[in-house]
């Protein structure tokens, strides 16, 4: 599996980053001054191992003395600190899970003792492991609060590595021109190794954009550094990254004299996943000089390499390149067996040029039948010419009849035409007018003006975090809903994130009257079900205001997606007064705007796969006495 620079980064973590830890705090006197003394003994120690990555298992056995000792002197901080070397050397040796749990217990107590420098290290940390293990939302979030600590406590170079993580998050989001911002700001304030770190980084962003001149210039530049410092290993794959990027420039001369280069440079008696991409780029640059029998050298030794290694897909790539080159050389069989064991490992071949190769191979091997075959087409088609010129004849005496016909079909479609147009110019304006009123359904002033009245709450109490952290949240669910506002259908995954934010901002709101859970059964794909958007924060603030709040107790709500007599179903469950009482509880002429809004939503949607049913009904218990309400969106096949 390729290295992301995520992966790279977390083992530079522990020897760039902590390389410039410093203390912070004194000594204090008193009777604990020995055992605190004792801990920045051990402590200073672990920071020496924490500059060689590969001696994770000596840093995490010190870290647990340390724990000990910490918690004899009651010392938060160094308890924290304790977990935080802990934490990063588990995540650096692949124990990435049980490392991403220390870092997070690491920064409770950090938090807790105020050791703002250490924050910013173990927020970085764990986003870095985030960052490996795909979970970018929670990685961004992280790393902003470590940008904000390193920018608190003035650490330049621990601010240089969190814009880095950033970067690398947005690169993966698509957001190239944050990552190359983020990138540059780094490159302004680091020095040394680190700076061709981030060089290097900014040249693969650049290459992700097509950006090849600016991409070469970066790869350029990281090359001469390592070549000057003596950094082989570094500077090998500076080279295989400058010649992928002149294969793009088409100056496949050049990137052989790069890969030759690093080819040099390496032991092919200890193959390696480098080994085998320099082979494959080898010969493709050989392939477009049209060295077919060089590149086919290259691509058989790539083979041999990723196959000891089982990297499947670059030797599918290698095969699928090789085949080309053999089909060139007039080497039929031998290139549609390598295709053949391309696809049979799983590999693509499926782009239409791949399965183009394939059609081509097998028109070589049936030329003599297909010969034969033109040759009755040929006769087939002069049967058809002569077929087609006895209709023709005949069709002279129905030319009145057939003009008729035309004029009456057109001017029918014509006038069916204009009235489809009328009827969906119709359907348009109503179903914009209805996703309007749905819209200030959802953003309504005073639900605005409340979270306002939260934020200053917060500010005014000096609990900086929790506004921070709602005003997040607020930032986002705008964000959700005027995103999903623009289309008809969304993915349940989305309404579900919309859904999550709005109930943890009505909790606040009303001072966590209630709970909530969000259930998806096993099995159901959220990201690939579509559902009519802008409807669940409607059932869920009906449920909220005219269910459990004028109840007494905690209420709960209940978001589900589950399978229910084979349909898939979407429902919004409370616990709260029921349908009779909420309804008498409002004045005789009121009716639920919102859920009128929802209905006619719904009943708008509907298309040719999925039929949507709404449905809201009152829960009762086997006595008779109300549970709640339950309101539910069923997905019909049809």
């Amino acid at each position: 599996m390729r290295m992301k620079p995520g992966q790279i980064l977390v083992l530079i973590l522990l020897g760039l980053f902590c390389g410039a830890l410093r203390a912070e705090n004194q000594l204090p006197a008193g009777p604990d001054s020995l055992a605190l003394a004792r801990c920045e003994n051990l402590f200073a120690r672990i920071k020496g191992l924490l500059r060689f990555p590969s001696e994770h298992e000596a840093i995490i056995s010190k870290a647990d003395s340390l724990i000990v000792l910490a918690r004899q002197a009651g010392s938060v901080k160094y308890l924290g600190r304790a977990l935080y070397a802990k934490g990063a050397s588990e995540a650096a040796g692949e124990n990435r899970e049980v490392g991403l749990n220390t870092l997070q217990t690491a920064t409770r107590f950090l938090e807790v003792s105020k050791d703002s420098f250490y924050l910013s290290k173990v927020y970085y940390s764990t986003a870095a492991v985030e960052f490996l293990m795909e979970e970018l939302e929670q990685a961004q979030r992280d790393v902003e609060r470590s940008i904000m600590v390193a920018r608190l406590v003035k650490d330049s170079l621990g601010l240089t590595l969190s814009l880095n993580v950033m970067a690398l998050i947005q690169k993966e989001l698509g957001n190239y021109e944050i990552a190359i911002d983020y990138l540059k700001g780094g490159l302004d304030d680091v020095g040394g190794r680190l700076r061709y770190y981030l060089l290097q980084n900014l040249g693969l962003v650049y290459k992700k954009m097509e950006k090849y001149g600016a991409a070469k210039s970066c790869f350029s530049e990281v090359a001469a550094y390592y070549e000057e410092n003596g950094l082989n290993a570094e500077l090998r794959i500076a080279l295989n990254n400058l010649a992928t990027v002149e294969l793009r420039m088409e100056n496949p001369g050049k990137a052989i004299e790069h890969l030759r280069k690093a080819e040099a440079m390496g032991d092919l008696n200890k193959p390696t996943r480098l080994e085998g991409l320099l082979q494959i780029n080898l010969g493709v640059a050989r392939q477009r000089l049209g060295r077919y029998r060089e590149a086919v050298n290259n691509f058989v030794e790539a083979r041999s390499i990723l196959g000891r290694l089982k990297e499947r897909s670059n030797l599918g790539k290698a095969m699928e390149n090789e085949a080309e080159c053999r089909f060139l050389l007039g080497e039929y069989q031998v290139a549609y067996e390598l295709l053949d064991s391309a696809k049979i490992i799983g590999d693509s071949l499926q782009d239409l040029s791949r399965v183009e190769t394939i059609a081509e191979l097998e028109q070589k091997y049936r030329q003599e039948t297909q010969k034969q075959r033109i040759a009755d087409l040929k006769k087939e088609n002069t049967m058809i010419l002569d077929r087609n010129e006895a209709i023709a004849t005949s069709a002279r005496n129905q030319r009145i009849t057939l003009i008729l016909l035309v004029v009456i079909l057109a001017t029918l479609a014509l006038l069916g035409f204009v009235l489809f147009r009328l009827q969906r110019t119709r359907y348009q304006r109503r179903t914009e007018a209805d996703k309007q009123l749905l819209l200030r359904q959802q953003i309504k002033p005073h639900f605005i003006f409340n979270a306002m009245n939260s934020i200053q709450h917060f500010l005014v109490h000096d609990q900086k975090k929790e506004g921070l952290l709602y005003l997040g949240k607020f930032g986002t669910l705008l964000r959700l809903i005027l995103n999903n506002s623009e289309n008809d259908l969304v993915p349940v995954s989305e309404e579900l994130r919309l859904i999550r934010h709005y109930l943890e901002m009505e909790q606040i709101r009303i001072n966590h009257k209630f709970d909530y859970k969000i259930e998806i059964e096993e099995g159901i794909e959220v990201d690939d079900l579509y559902m009519p958007g802008m409807v669940l924060q409607v059932l869920a603030e009906n449920a909220i205001w005219h269910g459990i709040a004028p109840g007494e107790g905690q209420g709960l709500i209940r978001v589900s997606v589950r399978n229910r007599e084979g349909n898939v179903e979407v429902s919004v469950q409370d616990n709260g007064i029921g349908l009779v009482k909420s309804r008498a509880k409002k004045s005789g002429s009121r009716r639920s705007f919102g859920l009128e809004l929802v209905r006619k939503r719904i009943k708008r949607v509907n298309w040719d796969k999925v039929t949507f049913l709404f449905r809201l009904e009152e829960e009762k218990e086997a006595n008779g006495e109300v549970k709640g309400t339950l309101a539910r969106i069923i997905f019909k096949g049809k």
